[in-house]
């Protein structure tokens, strides 16, 4: 997806571009920045391929970053939620004239109409009103509905956490970001590809030199052999 150098397009385009590479079920919660900085340096990744100079902290949507962390599924069971959240509220509103439901469905849909524009949960006061919201719906008792609405929103439920139990099955039979890794022959999915070879030190940095690696005032290194720290091509600095 190619879109312009700024603006809400483009960084829905990075959020696109990241999700697209798993799709179903998506990358893991709140995980866009550290996917996409990760797939930047992939040049056959979507988002590699995707034109970019800079990296935001989110894809500055809602339905993009629940697309980022949950895929087409998480998406579709939290449209889901709200949109069975409105129709309790509507239909008790007209019902038993509960006008308190007015405001409450009004911050729902404003949630989600500015919700086009900015990752709410990078905003978590804002996010938690949210659950407030849906938290007063679930307590107004679901015969307000019609009897043929209840049946299909059973059916809906029960659709609902089937597609639970099958991320969950998706999850912890996984290999997590070694799939990524061995969709693009990398040894590790990150940045640096030698990372686990250094721990406890700061990612490399390129200097006039060479690389270096920076470490904090305090450490321990073990170093095995001449020959070993010339066939690794960088320098370590504390």
């Amino acid at each position: 997806m190619e879109v312009g150098k700024g603006g809400r397009i483009y960084t829905w385009g990075e959020g696109f571009n990241v999700g697209r590479e798993r799709p179903v079920f998506g990358m893991g919660y709140e995980l866009f920045n550290w996917h996409a900085n990760i797939l930047s340096g992939i040049p056959d990744s979507y988002f590699g391929k995707f034109k970019t100079n800079w990296i935001h902290d989110t894809p500055h949507s809602i339905f993009y970053q629940l697309f980022v962390s949950g895929g087409i599924v998480g998406l579709c069971l939290w449209m889901m939620v709200i949109f069975y959240a409105m129709l309790i509220l509507i239909f008790d509103l007209v019902k038993n004239k509960r006008l308190i439901n007015t405001p409450v469905v009004i911050s729902i849909i404003s949630f989600h109409i500015y919700g086009i524009f900015q990752s709410m949960q990078y905003i978590p006061m804002i996010w938690s009103l949210i659950f407030l919201n849906l938290g007063y719906a679930m307590t107004i008792d679901d015969k307000v509905l019609p009897e043929r609405l209840r049946r299909i929103t059973g059916v809906v439920v029960k659709v609902m956490i089937f597609l639970v139990l099958i991320g969950g099955v998706v999850y912890f039979t996984g290999r997590g970001s070694q799939d990524l890794a061995d969709k693009y022959g990398l040894r590790v999915y990150a940045q640096d590809q030698d990372w686990h070879n250094y721990h406890g030190f700061y990612g490399k940095e390129k200097w006039e030199k060479g690389f270096y690696r920076w470490s904090g005032r305090k450490g321990l290194v073990k170093i095995e052999s001449e020959k070993v720290r010339g066939s690794e091509g960088e320098k370590v600095r504390g």
